[in-house]
């Protein structure tokens, strides 16, 4: 049986393959060295609370779904659409419907 700092490892990897974020993206966001979530995916290292605070900010999920193991999303299950949430997260509401409109002018040429 995996211990907790190897299965919350596991949890942080997936979300994070799941978010579209490379381990650099996330370390930034986060304001932790690459190498620290590194050893945190891997199993090697226990984080902080702060730390964990971080990381569920930066992946803009509850503090709780990093401790939610039984149900860990695989990388290669996460939809297109489930990614493209993920990535709208980490926009403003600005941005969010400037995105939204070019999404609805992209449908709007396709469908001539």
């Amino acid at each position: 049986m995996e211990n907790v700092t190897e299965l919350f490892g596991k949890q942080v990897y997936a979300l994070r393959i799941a978010a579209g974020l490379s381990q650099e993206d996330l370390a930034f966001q986060a304001s932790i060295s690459t190498n620290h979530l590194g050893q945190i995916e891997r199993g090697q290292k226990s984080p902080t609370i702060e730390t964990v605070a971080k990381i569920a900010a930066a992946l803009h999920v509850p503090i709780a779904q990093l401790f939610t193991f039984d149900n860990t999303p695989k990388p290669s299950d996460t939809s297109v659409s489930d990614k493209i949430l993920a990535q709208l997260a980490s926009f403003s509401p600005e941005q969010q419907q400037d995105i939204f409109r070019i999404i609805k002018m992209l449908h709007h040429f396709q469908s001539k």
